[in-house]
């Protein structure tokens, strides 16, 4: 099963729904018996994501006057490993952060 929903996650991948297969992969994570491989893809797919999508873009902000935009705070995404229920410290020792 969790082969299944890895090749899953790259089908979605390959279609343009990222949040889909990071879904899927998210879901492969706990199971998967190389999960490395499994982190890596949901890496690469998170930083596409944040390489071509232009800051700020999105209704709430498009609608914001400039005063309520400057108020509004960006809350960091959880990293795959915290996704699978791991810690945000064990996340930054694997990454060396």
């Amino acid at each position: 099963m969790p082969h299944a929903l890895f090749e899953l996650g790259k089908l979605r991948g390959e279609s343009g729904d990222d949040a889909g297969a990071i879904q899927a992969w998210v879901q492969a994570l706990a199971r998967h018996p190389d999960p490395q491989v499994v982190q890596s893809a949901i890496a690469r797919t998170r930083k596409r994501i944040a390489e071509t999508t232009p800051r700020g873009v999105g209704a709430r902000e498009a609608f914001q006057r400039p005063e309520q935009a400057q108020a509004h705070r960006v809350v960091q995404a959880k990293t795959s490993l915290e996704a699978a229920g791991g810690s945000a410290e064990q996340a930054a020792r694997e990454h060396g952060d």
